[in-house]
C-alpha cells in the first residue's frame, strides 16, 4: 500500500520503511528497541482511490548508546492514497511525518505508473516516474530525490531502464536510503529463449550494467553483472555461470575487519560465480555457488551452500552456510553465516515457523519462533518469540544476550 513508484522492491531508496518504528540507532548497538503505545493503521479502497494510513506512538527510551541518553515519545505518521487511471495505470502520493529519535522531519512525494499489456500486439511495457523532497527540522535541510524506471518484461525479451538522483540532504527518517549525493543508472537485459529441446524449458542470457557517479558527475562506482550460460532444466534444475568485473573509488580509507584498512583510491577487479540448485518440488532440495576474484587489491572466495527437506506438505527443514575468504595487502579475514528453519504447517491456516541464525563477525546467536493462526482472511493473530546469545571471547560459551516476546492481532473491518 505504502509503495511508491515500486521502490520496496529496490535497495536505493525507500521512502517509507515500516521496520523503522520501534527502533532507534545507537552508539553501543546497531538498533535498541522502542516500546509503541498505540497505533492504528488503515487501508482500503473506495471507487478508483487506494487508501492507507498509519499512525502510532513511541513511548521514552533511555539508553546510554542514545543521543543525550534518551529518545523521547513520538507521533509518527505515513499516509498514502493513489488513484487508478486508464486501464493499468495510477497516479498518486506520499506523506510521512515524525522522527523516530526525535525531532522534526516530513517527506512528501508524488509518483505515477503507465502501463500496458498490448504494447505491438500482446507485449507488457510499463513508465514508473516518482519525485520526492524532505524537511529535516533537526539538521534543518531540505533534499530531493527522483527517477523513472522503463520496464519491458516479457517472456522472450526482458529489459528494464532506470534512472535515480538522491541528493546530499534527502533524509527520510521513516524511510531508508544508504547512499546519498549519486546519480545512478541501471541497464538489465536479459535474453530469455525456450529452445524445446535438449531438456531446456528456457535459457536467460543477462546483461546488467550499474552505472553510479556523484552529483559532479564523477564516477563512484560501475558493475556489469554477465550471465553467459543460465538455464533452468524442464525437470526445474538450474545451471548458470557468471562474468561480473567492476569498479569502486573510495574517497577514504575504511575498516573492512578488524585491524584491516582498506586504502583510500581506485579499485578495479573481476569476480565469477558458478551456481547449480536442484527443483525446488524435490523432497530434497539443494543449492550452491561458489564466488572467486579479486576484491580491493587482493582475493575473495565466497561459498554458499544449502540443503531443504521437505518430507510431506506439513514441514520444511533446511540449513544454510555462507562463508568469505578475503585476502588483501593489509591481512586476511573471512566471515561466516549459519542458518537453520524448521517450519511446520498444521493446517492451511495455522503455522508455526522458526529461524535460527550465528555469524562469526557478531558472535551473537539468534532464535525466532513465530506462530501464526489466520482466524479469517484478512484477521490474523500473530505470537513471536525472540532469543539472542552472545558467544564469549574467553571461553567460546553461549550466553543468553536478549529476551523478547510480542503478540499482534490483526483484524480487517470491510465497510
Amino acid at each position: 500500500m505504502f509503495d511508491v513508484a515500486g521502490l520496496a522492491n529496490t535497495t536505493d531508496i525507500r521512502p517509507f520503511f515500516s521496520r523503522r518504528i520501534g527502533l532507534v540507532e545507537s552508539t553501543t548497538d546497531d538498533n535498541l528497541t522502542v516500546p509503541l503505545r498505540v497505533g492504528v493503521k488503515v487501508t482500503g479502497r473506495q471507487s478508483d482511490y487506494n487508501i492507507g494510513v498509519l499512525d502510532l506512538e513511541t513511548d521514552a527510551r533511555s539508553d546510554v548508546g542514545l543521543p543525550e541518553g534518551l529518545v523521547t515519545r513520538q507521533n509518527l505518521m505515513a499516509a498514502r492514497v493513489s488513484r487508478n487511471i486508464l486501464q493499468q495505470s495510477w497516479i498518486g502520493g506520499i506523506v510521512t511525518h515524525g522522527n523516530p529519535t526525535g525531532g522534526g522531519n516530513t517527506l512528501i512525494g508524488a509518483d505515477a505508473r503507465f502501463a500496458t499489456s498490448t504494447f505491438r500486439g500482446n507485449k507488457n511495457l510499463s513508465l514508473a516516474m516518482y519525485v520526492l523532497g524532505t524537511d529535516d527540522q533537526v539538521n534543518k535541510t531540505r533534499g530531493t530525490a527522483s527517477g523513472f524506471t522503463i520496464d519491458y518484461p516479457n517472456d522472450r525479451w526482458d529489459v528494464a531502464l532506470s534512472w535515480k538522483q538522491i541528493g546530499e540532504n534527502f533524509q527520510p527518517a521513516l524511510g531508508f536510503v544508504p547512499r546519498v549525493g549519486i546519480r545512478k543508472t541501471d541497464l538489465n537485459m536479459a535474453f530469455q529463449p525456450r529452445p524445446e529441446q535438449w531438456g531446456i524449458r528456457q535459457f536467460f542470457f543477462e546483461f546488467r550494467p550499474t552505472y553510479i557517479t556523484n552529483l559532479e558527475n564523477r564516477v563512484e562506482n560501475w558493475r556489469v553483472f554477465t550471465a553467459p550460460f543460465n538455464t533452468r532444466t524442464e525437470s526445474g534444475e538450474h545451471l548458470e555461470w557468471n562474468y561480473i568485473p567492476e569498479f569502486e573509488h573510495l574517497d577514504e580509507p575504511f575498516e573492512i575487519a578488524s585491524g584491516i584498512i582498506v586504502p583510500a583510491g581506485s579499485y578495479q577487479w573481476t569476480r565469477f560465480r558458478a551456481e547449480a540448485n536442484t527443483a525446488t518440488k524435490r523432497t530434497w532440495v539443494v543449492d550452491a555457488a561458489l564466488w572467486w576474484g579479486g576484491f580491493y587489491g587482493g582475493t575473495r572466495r565466497q561459498l554458499e551452500f544449502g540443503v531443504t527437506l521437505k518430507p510431506n506438505t506439513h514441514v520444511a527443514l533446511s540449513a544454510r552456510t555462507e562463508r568469505n575468504d578475503v585476502v588483501l595487502p593489509q591481512g586476511t579475514f573471512y566471515t561466516q553465516v549459519i542458518t537453520a528453519r524448521a517450519d511446520y504447517n498444521f493446517t492451511a491456516d495455522v503455522s508455526w515457523a522458526n529461524l535460527a541464525q550465528y555469524d562469526n563477525e557478531s558472535r551473537i546467536a539468534g532464535l525466532q519462533s513465530r506462530f501464526r493462526w489466520i482466524l479469517q482472511p484478512g484477521n490474523d493473530l500473530f505470537l513471536v518469540l525472540n532469543r539472542g546469545w552472545v558467544r564469549t571471547l574467553d571461553d567460546n560459551r553461549f550466553e543468553p544476550s536478549f529476551d523478547r516476546g510480542s503478540a499482534k492481532v490483526q483484524y480487517t473491518f470491510r465497510f
